[in-house]
C-alpha cells in the first residue's frame, strides 16, 4: 500500500475548499478571541493584572494558526495521504508550535511569577524610593510583567519584575513623626 494515492479531481476541490473554509474559520475566531481578551482588558479587574496588547494578539495568532494547521491536515487527507504520514506530520507540527510557545513565554513566566510575588509582598510599593543597578527613583507603577520607575530627572524607567526580584534594592526608608498625645 502507498502512502499516497492519486487524488481526483472532486477530491481536490474539497481539500481547497476546506484549505479556504479553514483560512476565514481562522480569522474569524482569531478576531473573536482577541475581541473577548480587550474586553477582559476593559472590565474591572486591578490594573496589575490586565493583559498586555502583545499576549492578546500572541493568543489570537496561536488560535488562528492551530486553525490553519488542522484545516491543512483535513485537507492532505482528502488529497490522499495516509494516516500515518499526517500523524507523524501532526506530531512534527505539535513540536514545533509548543518549541515557538515555550521559546516567546521564556521571559513572560518569569516576570508574572515575580509580578505576582512584588504585587502579593511589601518587597516594594508604588512611592518607595529605591536603587537598583544604576538606576534610582521612585516607584510609581507594579504591573504583573515589569515595574515603572521614575528617575530624578522625571524620566522613567521600566524595568522587568523578574530582574527586581534577582537584583540587590536599596530601599530609602522614611520614617513617619509619630504624634504624642
Amino acid at each position: 500500500m502507498s502512502a499516497f494515492s492519486f487524488p481526483n479531481g472532486i477530491d481536490i476541490i474539497y481539500a481547497i475548499i476546506i484549505i479556504i473554509g479553514s483560512y476565514i474559520i481562522g480569522r474569524i475566531a482569531s478576531d473573536f478571541v482577541k475581541n473577548i481578551l480587550k474586553k477582559f482588558k476593559k472590565s474591572n479587574i486591578p490594573e496589575q493584572l490586565k493583559l498586555d496588547d502583545v499576549l492578546i494578539a500572541f493568543a489570537s495568532n496561536i488560535i488562528k494558526f492551530l486553525i490553519y494547521v488542522w484545516g491543512f491536515l483535513f485537507a492532505l487527507m482528502f488529497l490522499g495521504f495516509s494516516k500515518t504520514i499526517i500523524e507523524i506530520f501532526s506530531v512534527a507540527l505539535i513540536f514545533a508550535i509548543l518549541a515557538v510557545i515555550v521559546f516567546s513565554l521564556k521571559d513572560f513566566i518569569p516576570n508574572a511569577a515575580a509580578g505576582v510575588y512584588l504585587l502579593k509582598s511589601n518587597l516594594i510599593n508604588i512611592g518607595d524610593r529605591i536603587r537598583i543597578d544604576e538606576y534610582e527613583g521612585v516607584i510609581k507603577e507594579i504591573n504583573l510583567l515589569n515595574s515603572i520607575l521614575e528617575l530624578g530627572d522625571k524620566s522613567r524607567v521600566t524595568l522587568p519584575n523578574s530582574m527586581i526580584v534577582k537584583k540587590r534594592i536599596i530601599k530609602e526608608v522614611t520614617r513617619k513623626k509619630v504624634e504624642k498625645k
